[in-house]
């Protein structure tokens, strides 16, 4: 191949056949040339990877890639187990063609693989919308396409960031989860103090709750273990430099579970009781700490603990969890969601069992609670200094006490022991804050 040029004449037709008629013969000699040293450098190329597959014939996938080794574009449309057969035109000898093979008619129209007769090029119109609304035919885009489009736009990949600790950071954590795990109470509560005082720990954040979450679940039977717990969170909160905001949606199911689940401990003889307290006063301490940000937070807090007296097929347990709860948030939600069902839940947990005593001992704590605020407003009233006592009770602030009627409700439910006779007077005026 080196060794002999291409044909004039065929370099003459392939520029005819490009359009270009008029070319110099010295033109022509340096196109030839050029091609002569493009093929021959190609098929080097190609013979190498013939000689590294060890083959002896060359093929066009040989070629092929040593067209991709050029970056050119490879040739498609020729299978390398078929044999190439070219032959010269009976026109211009100079040219040469490749040999297909003949189909018959008959075999083609009965071809199972045989393409769709394309259609004509023609014009037509459609309705793109009809008052706004888009027909479903087919020229118009589908909904489904447009939805998943849609969706594809809004989608935002962010990277995941690595979030890595110190050393210190992953020993103090490991310190702090093996002493609640003990019954060491020195040793906790110094643990607890150096969480309440520490102010280096947000980091820690997200795994304190990670690990009282699922420590709390998986532990419901050990009153112990739940203690430490609740006791780890009052902790966090009570530190200020930890900023417990961003957690408070996985922080709130589980103290809440802790309040008014069906079952805390072994049996029902575990001094439970205190556990539900404890969490309930914890969950009104966190109220108090977010609500501002969160209006609703106060509201779907008192939604979860109604939702558990007013279903008098729920455990007890879970009753009086909902009590407690509505007690520690305070007199302003006694008043407005159990003095009206008092009577009727007293009626329901005058049974004998242990249960239905703690329900009833948890109803009087809040009738007396709401009592003695009333009381304490009844005094401060006749002494004039409703300015003072409108700043200290936050709680009670544009809510209007019914005191006399609310001291007659209490006084038929418990009688002297929480509201005395002598107070059951129809001339005590309201008293709005």
């Amino acid at each position: 191949m080196t060794s002999q040029k291409i044909p004039l004449d065929f370099i003459k037709s392939m520029l005819s056949a490009n359009g270009f008629e008029e070319m110099s013969d010295e033109m022509i000699n340096l196109i030839s040339e050029e091609a002569e040293n493009s093929i021959s450098e190609l098929f080097n190329e190609a013979t190498k990877f013939m000689r590294h597959s060890k083959r002896k014939i060359l093929t066009i996938q040989d070629i092929n890639s040593a067209l991709k080794l050029k970056k050119l574009e490879p040739y498609y449309g020729y299978n390398p187990s078929i044999p190439l057969y070219y032959q010269r035109l009976p026109s211009n000898h100079e040219m040469f063609v490749r040999q297909e093979q003949s189909i018959g008619l008959n075999e083609a129209v009965h071809c199972q693989f045989f393409p769709d007769i394309p259609r004509d090029i023609n014009v037509g119109c459609h309705w793109l919308t009809v008052e706004g609304v888009q027909p479903l035919i087919p020229q118009n885009p589908s909904v489904v396409v447009q939805e998943k489009q849609k969706q594809e736009e809004t989608i935002e990949t962010k990277p995941i960031i690595q979030h890595s600790l110190s050393k210190e950071l992953q020993m103090y954590y490991d310190m702090v989860v093996e002493i609640l795990n003990t019954n060491n109470k020195e040793k906790i509560d110094e643990c607890l103090d150096s969480v309440r005082t520490d102010s280096g720990l947000q980091q820690l954040t997200p795994y304190f709750i990670r690990y009282i979450s699922n420590h709390t679940l998986a532990n419901l039977g050990s009153l112990e273990i739940l203690a430490n717990m609740l006791s780890l969170v009052n902790a966090m909160r009570e530190n200020q430099n930890i900023n417990l905001e961003p957690y408070l949606h996985q922080l709130f199911p589980v103290i809440l579970t802790l309040v008014v689940t069906k079952q805390i401990g072994t049996n029902s003889y575990d001094n439970h009781w205190n556990i539900r307290v404890q969490a309930a006063a914890i969950v009104k301490k966190l109220r108090d700490r977010y609500s501002e940000k969160y209006g609703r937070l106060h509201a779907r807090l008192l939604q979860t603990y109604l939702q558990a007296i007013t279903d008098a097929t729920k455990p007890l347990t879970t009753q009086y969890g909902g009590i407690v709860g509505i007690t520690a948030m305070g007199p302003r939600a006694v008043y407005h969601l159990l003095v009206p069902a008092m009577k009727s839940l007293k009626e329901r947990y005058l049974g004998s069992s242990n249960e239905c005593k703690m329900c009833l001992q948890a109803l009087f704590d809040a009738a007396f609670m709401l009592a003695e605020k009333m009381k304490e407003m009844m005094m401060d009233s006749k002494q004039n200094v409703c300015d003072e006592l409108r700043d200290k009770k936050k709680e009670l602030v544009a809510d209007e006490f019914n005191i006399d009627e609310t001291f007659k409700t209490l006084h038929e439910i418990f009688g002297d022991v929480i509201v005395p006779t002598s107070l059951v007077d129809p001339d005590i005026k309201n008293i709005t804050l």
